[in-house]
C-alpha cells in the first residue's frame, strides 16, 4: 500500500528575523569557488531529455558554452573528471510557496536551482529576488504568482497574505495587469467549490474563470488552476487553462477525464508530497530520520517533516484513488510536472522534491520521465527557456551525482556538487550557516 489515511496536523515554524540576518552575514564571507571556466570531462549527461553514456561539458561565464566529446577548454580552467558521475539540469519545483530565504537555501542543497511560487506577497519575493541577484549561488532562484486569482473568503485568504479579492468576472484584465505590474511571472487561479477541510471557502464563478485564463494567456502569461474536486476540475480543463496546480484529490481522476486532460494538452503537479503527508505519517517522519536529508535541513524543517495536517479524516484525500488518478495519467500521456507544495506539514523545501521523484517512481513513471519532470517539462511549460536542459546557451544551473538516476532514482541524493549559474555551492559555509538557525 502507498498510502494510508491516518495523521494529524501541525503549522510550519517561521523562521526568525534573526536568522535571516546571519543569512546575510555569511553570504558575504563564505567562500564561493569562482573560477571563470568549468570542464566536465567524460560524464554521464542527463540533458533534461535524454541520457549520454560519456561527453564533455564546458561552463563559462556562468553559461553552458559546448556540449559533445573531447571539448577544449582554456588552461586555467577547472576539470572534473566525470568517471561514475552523472550531470543533469539543476532540478525545479514547481508547486512551492516561498515565504524566506532558508527554504531557497535548503532547496539549493538538494539540487534545487528554481522554485516556482505557487501564492505569496510579491513584496517578500522581490526582497528574496534580490538577495538572489546579489549571491546567486546561495539560494534556488524564485519564479512567481503572486497573489492568486481568488473570491472574498476564497481558498488562499485564510493564510493572511493580505491578497486582493475578485468580486466581478468583468475586472479580470486590470486584476491580471496589477499582477503583472507587482512581478507575476504566470498566473494562478483558485478554483474551488467543495469543502476539503474546516476553512468553507468561497469560490469566483465559471465565467470568471474563463476570463482570468483568457486574460493571463492573452499576456503571455502560464495560467494553472486550483483544483481538488473532479467538478471543479471539469471546469478547469474546459477553460483551456494551461494546467493544474495538483492531482485533484477528492475523486477520481478517470481515464475519459485524463484523455481530455491529455487532448488540451495540459499538464498535471503532481504534488504527491502533500498528500503524503495527508495520509501517512510514517512515511513523513522516515524522511526526516534519513541522515541524508537531516544533513542540509534546519531543525525546523526537520520538524516540518514530521507535521501532520491537522483535519478531520472526512476531508483527508483517498491516496489509494490518487494513485489510481496518476495511473490513468500516466496510461493518458499526460505531461506530469514535479512539485511538492512544500512548505505544508509533511515537506521540506528541496528535500521533499527529492521525495517527490522516488514517489512518482513508485507509482509506475519511467525513470527519464520522472527526470524530465523535474527539469524539461518545467521549463517547457513555464517558458524557462534559460534553464532546465544542458545545452549551449543556457544557464550553468547543474546537479551532479554519483551514480546513475536513471536506473536507480535515489542516486540523485548522492549529490557530489551544486552549481548555480556555472557558480558551486559552497558546502561547508551552508552547513555553518545551519548551525546559526533557531527554532
Amino acid at each position: 500500500m502507498f498510502f494510508n489515511k491516518d495523521g494529524v496536523g501541525c503549522e510550519r515554524h517561521c523562521l526568525s528575523v534573526l536568522a535571516r540576518f546571519l543569512l546575510m552575514v555569511l553570504i558575504s564571507s563564505a567562500a564561493n569557488s569562482d573560477t571563470d571556466a568549468l570542464l566536465f570531462k567524460n560524464v554521464r549527461l542527463f540533458d533534461g531529455y535524454t541520457l549520454t553514456s560519456s561527453t564533455d561539458v564546458l561552463i563559462q561565464h556562468g553559461l553552458i558554452q559546448a556540449v559533445g566529446p573531447s571539448l577544449e577548454a582554456p588552461t586555467h580552467a577547472q576539470r572534473i573528471h566525470g568517471g561514475g558521475l552523472t550531470l543533469l539540469p539543476g532540478l525545479i519545483d514547481a508547486h512551492t510557496h516561498v515565504t524566506d530565504a532558508l527554504g531557497l537555501r535548503e532547496a539549493l542543497s538538494f539540487g534545487v536551482t528554481t522554485e516556482l511560487d505557487m501564492a505569496a506577497d510579491p513584496t517578500v519575493i522581490k526582497q528574496l529576488r534580490n538577495t538572489v541577484n546579489e549571491t546567486p549561488s546561495y539560494m534556488a532562484s524564485v519564479k512567481t504568482a503572486g497573489f492568486p486569482v481568488t473570491a472574498a473568503g476564497g481558498h488562499g485568504t485564510q493564510y493572511r497574505l493580505n491578497s486582493p479579492t475578485v468580486e466581478t468576472a468583468d475586472e479580470l484584465p486590470q486584476w491580471i495587469d496589477a499582477r503583472i505590474q507587482e512581478g507575476s511571472d504566470f498566473i494562478k487561479i483558485m478554483y474551488e467549490h467543495e469543502r476539503t477541510g474546516l476553512f468553507s471557502p468561497q469560490a469566483i464563478s465559471k465565467e470568471a474563470l474563463h476570463n482570468a485564463v483568457a486574460a493571463a494567456q492573452g499576456r503571455g502569461l502560464v495560467a494553472v488552476v486550483h483544483t481538488t474536486s473532479i467538478a471543479d476540475t471539469v471546469d478547469a480543463v474546459a477553460s483551456g487553462a494551461d494546467g493544474l496546480a495538483h492531482i485533484p484529490f477528492r475523486g477520481l481522476v478517470t481515464s475519459d477525464m485524463a484523455g481530455a486532460i491529455k487532448k488540451r494538452e495540459m499538464f498535471v503537479i503532481t504534488t504527491l508530497s502533500v498528500f503524503q503527508g495527508l495520509c501517512d505519517g510514517e512515511y513523513t517522519a522516515a524522511l526526516a530520520d534519513n541522515k541524508t536529508m537531516r544533513s542540509s535541513l534546519a531543525a525546523v524543517s526537520v520538524d516540518n517533516l514530521r507535521g501532520l495536517w491537522w483535519l478531520p479524516n472526512l476531508f483527508r484525500p483517498d491516496c489509494d484513488v490518487v494513485r489510481e488518478s496518476v495511473e490513468n495519467l500516466i496510461q493518458a500521456g499526460v505531461s506530469l510536472i514535479a512539485g511538492t507544495d512544500s512548505p505544508n506539514p509533511g515537506t521540506a523545501h528541496g528535500a521533499s522534491l527529492q521525495a517527490e521523484l522516488q514517489l512518482m517512481v513508485m507509482l509506475g513513471v519511467s525513470h527519464l520521465e520522472v527526470l524530465r519532470s523535474a527539469t524539461s517539462r518545467p521549463s517547457e511549460a513555464f517558458g524557462l527557456h534559460d534553464r532546465g536542459v544542458i545545452a549551449a546557451g543556457r544557464r550553468a544551473d547543474l546537479l551532479l551525482v554519483r551514480g546513475d538516476p536513471s536506473e536507480d532514482i535515489q542516486d540523485l541524493l548522492a549529490i557530489e556538487g551544486v552549481w548555480k549559474q556555472g557558480r558551486r555551492l559552497d558546502v561547508v559555509g551552508y552547513q555553518q550557516f545551519l548551525t546559526t538557525v533557531k527554532e
